[in-house]
């Protein structure tokens, strides 16, 4: 039986003399004047032996081979390479699956070499990647050939890195190369889409219009405007034409992914839906203008408050000053002689590119008429009720010093009662005795009730349940005091000497109490509640303005339960009197407050840590199954929606029991860690990645269809079958298998359901074989 040979060189006279030269040797000899031509041929004709040439115009010899070695049915053939280039350029025969490597010298010689591998062919297996080239002896290096391959590895790198996707196309739209970005978008391998109609790829109703933008021909570079991108296998995708100057035959294509821009330009645009919808419907008056005063926007709110319709009112002067960071109250003339009054609030904006302020009205006409009117009810209460007013307050302060009204009430009766008794009694001695014993004993009680009013403390707490130590008051702590007198602070200085191992800073106001809270560590905060430039109440604000959480406790000159207790409610931890500071009383504060800190921070780090423990899978760096199943339920309320697409992939890793039988059980986890870093880098960004358990991950690819998610599932099987794993001195692989269901939104169709189909895939996956996408 005849050999078939089919040999594949842009050089006719090679083409001629091998077709010649073979035919008597009884071969049948199929020709290919390049790559294009030579994959028709292979699409029907299964040679024995293939000879291609490395430098040909379309597909380069080195792709060639690669694609030929795809092709399980091209397996086994005797795959020769023809190269004028070997003194110049390194080739790699493992890397193109080439069973010899001939240098083009001599045609004589050169076919004397062919002979030699066919008749050997049996052997070379053996010798195959030893990169052994034929007849290399007989050529010599080239400077500008090895130049200008140089060159051509520097562009053909830069085009496997650039982040648009480059293809080559025939002047009939035949693909003729892709580089990586492109494949990455593309439903096809590599093998089935070189030389490939590029419009087929696409569904029919876009099949038309691509077939016009790329067979039109044109000068100029075109492109299909980015406000209509076309879909692509659940990509959203522009496409831009560039000429090859002079060569008509050819076109490069740019493939431009803009998925994400374009979602991200509809959330933009329901925002700003959403914002005018707002600023329109908000009740307070809303006035944009320029930077001389000049209206350029006004809500329904402003034409109703300034009584004017907007084509009155934009394009004129605002006729109010404006400064960004203000707040004024200002008067308008609403209608007629109705007079508003108005708080404005001036902020700097862009609008249109340029700097403006926006002004927010809201009309306090009637709160300012009701102040008024409050203001006057309360001068004639306090006119009026002062003695109501001083015993209600004696009432809270008893209530708050843990006394009740009777406690005071019952021997201040008495006192008077025997007030009376002794002014009646003048001429009884003993009884006088008797009445003024019983009013040292009413007096007594009175003294003691308001001495218990006098020494609130504030700070003494109940233990925390479970607490087995309390923060050592004795340690290294650095306080800070704001105090505006030397000689209260050399007091409390004198106080927490005799403590030990207290740093002691000093401010003399908020102003420089907040830069030492900016610029030093400080641990505690010991304030005087009033200073030169505001009171406790406002360095309590500013350190909530600035995030800064030192516990403070407010030390004042006067005691006042009203103050005490707004101070607490704005954030101190405890409040003194000066005439209460003693060793005792300040160990105590200070202990209560530095424990609570400690407390609301072990808290807040709890609560961050079992939030992220709740969704994450601390082994892969992957979401957990409790976070799949929330993200499922979400993602197909949005397909019901929206129709869009939606597939999910469930993936067990194939014997991989054996791993941790084998090497133990650190090895299975370093086996799942790695699985986690190669699902990481092979998942769009849209795509949830999470472990579902054990061995088995599961993946939501929103907008995806089946086909389409067997195709990125292909991808991923083979990145794992070809990745190495190691661990320790020992090296293995490993093999996935994939099972796919589809959801489309139906009624009838539940979560529950979803996740069966896609495990019974997987069933039928690992029945089938294993190693494979069902």
């Amino acid at each position: 039986m005849k050999k078939k040979l089919l040999v594949i060189d842009d050089d006719p006279v090679v083409l001629r003399y091998i077709d010649l030269l073979f035919s008597k040797e009884g071969y049948q000899v199929v020709k290919a004047e390049h790559g294009l031509v030579a994959l028709d041929i292979l699409k029907t004709y299964t040679p024995d032996v293939i000879l291609v040439d490395m430098v040909m115009p379309n597909i380069s010899g080195k792709k060639l081979c690669q694609l030929i070695r795809e092709r399980e049915r091209l397996k086994d053939v005797c795959l020769i390479i023809l190269s004028a280039t070997v003194a110049e350029e390194k080739i790699d025969l493992h890397e193109l699956g080439a069973d010899a490597c001939i240098a083009k010298g001599p045609y004589e010689e050169t076919a004397q070499h062919i002979f030699a591998v066919i008749d050997q062919q049996d052997a070379i297996p053996s010798q195959r990647f030893e990169g052994k080239i034929l007849g290399i002896e007989n050529v010599y290096p080239r400077r500008v050939t090895k130049e200008l391959l140089g060159v051509k590895k520097h562009f053909e790198r830069i085009l496997e890195e650039i982040s648009e996707g480059i293809l080559e196309l025939t002047h009939d739209g035949r693909v003729l190369y892709a580089n990586p970005a492109a494949l990455s978008l593309i439903p096809m391998f590599e093998g089935e889409f070189i030389g490939s109609h590029f419009a087929a790829i696409f569904g029919p109703e876009e099949q038309e219009r691509i077939e016009k933008l790329v067979n039109a021909g044109a000068d100029e570079p075109k492109a299909n405007p980015e406000d209509t991108p076309i879909r692509l296998n659940g990509y959203l995708v522009t496409l831009q034409i560039l000429p090859m100057g002079g060569d008509k035959s050819k076109t490069v294509l740019i493939l431009r992914d803009v998925t994400d821009q374009k979602l991200f330009e509809q959330r933009i645009q329901k925002n700003e839906a959403q914002l005018a919808e707002l600023i329109n419907k908000n009740v307070d008056a809303i006035v944009i203008a320029d930077r001389e005063g000049e209206v350029q926007f006004v809500n329904p709110a402003a034409t109703d408050l300034f009584a004017r319709k907007r084509g009155r009112f934009v394009g004129k002067q605002f006729g109010f000053p404006l400064m960004g960071g203000t707040s004024t109250e200002i008067e308008v003339l609403s209608s007629g002689e109705d007079v508003r009054i108005a708080d404005m609030l001036v902020t700097e904006v862009k609008w249109e590119g340029k700097k403006a302020y926006l002004a927010s009205l809201r009309d306090i006409t009637e709160r300012k008429e009701m102040e008024e009117d409050l203001r006057m009810a309360n001068r004639k209460i306090l006119d009026q009720q002062k003695a109501v007013i001083d015993e209600e307050r004696l009432k809270v302060l008893l209530q708050m010093a843990g006394a009740t009204a009777h406690e005071i009430n019952q021997p201040l009766t008495a006192l008077l009662g025997d007030l009376d008794l002794l002014k009646l009694s003048s001429d009884n001695p003993e009884k006088q005795a008797k009445y003024i014993s019983q009013l040292k004993i009413a007096g007594r009680k009175i003294a003691n009730t308001v001495k218990n009013i006098s020494h609130i403390h504030y700070y003494e707490t109940k233990p925390y349940a479970g607490v087995t130590s309390i923060i050592n008051i004795y340690q290294d702590l650095n306080i800070l005091s704001v105090e505006g007198s030397d000689a209260d602070f050399e007091s409390i200085e004198a106080f927490l000497q005799k403590m030990g191992r207290m740093k002691l800073a000093r401010a003399k106001d908020i102003a420089g109490a907040l830069r030492a809270l900016e610029t030093a560590k400080t641990d505690l905060v010991m304030l005087e509640h009033k200073l030169p430039d505001g009171n406790g109440l406002d360095f309590m604000e500013k350190m909530h303005e600035k995030n800064i959480e030192t516990p403070v406790i407010v030390i004042t000159g006067y005691g006042s339960e009203i103050i005490a207790s707004r101070l607490i409610k704005a954030g101190a931890y405890d409040y003194l009197t000066k005439d209460m500071l003693n060793l005792e009383t300040i160990s105590a504060s200070i202990t209560n407050a530095l424990e609570k800190i400690r407390l609301k921070r072990d808290v807040g780090l709890a609560r961050e840590k079992m939030a992220e423990m709740a969704t994450m899978d601390q082994l892969t760096g992957l979401y957990n199954r409790r976070y799949f199943m929330e993200a499922l339920e979400r993602d197909m309320a949005r397909v019901k929606r929206h129709g869009i697409g939606l597939a999910i992939s469930m993936m067990d890793l194939d014997y991989f029991k054996g791993i941790n039988d084998t090497y133990g059980h650190s090895a299975g986890d370093m086996v799942l860690s790695e699985i986690g870093k190669i699902l990481k880098k092979w998942a769009r960004q849209v795509d949830l990645v999470c472990r579902y358990g054990g061995e088995e991950f599961v993946v939501i690819m929103p907008d995806t269809g089946l086909e389409g998610g067997k195709i990125a599932c292909e991808r991923l099987r083979k990145m794992v079958g070809e990745h190495p794993f190691e661990y320790e001195a020992s090296q293995f692989q490993m093999t996935i298998s994939i099972g796919i269901a589809e959801y489309s939104g139906s009624e009838d169709q539940l979560l529950p359901d979803l996740i069966k189909r896609a495990d019974a895939a997987l069933y039928r996956a690992k029945n089938e074989g294993r190693n494979r996408v069902i």
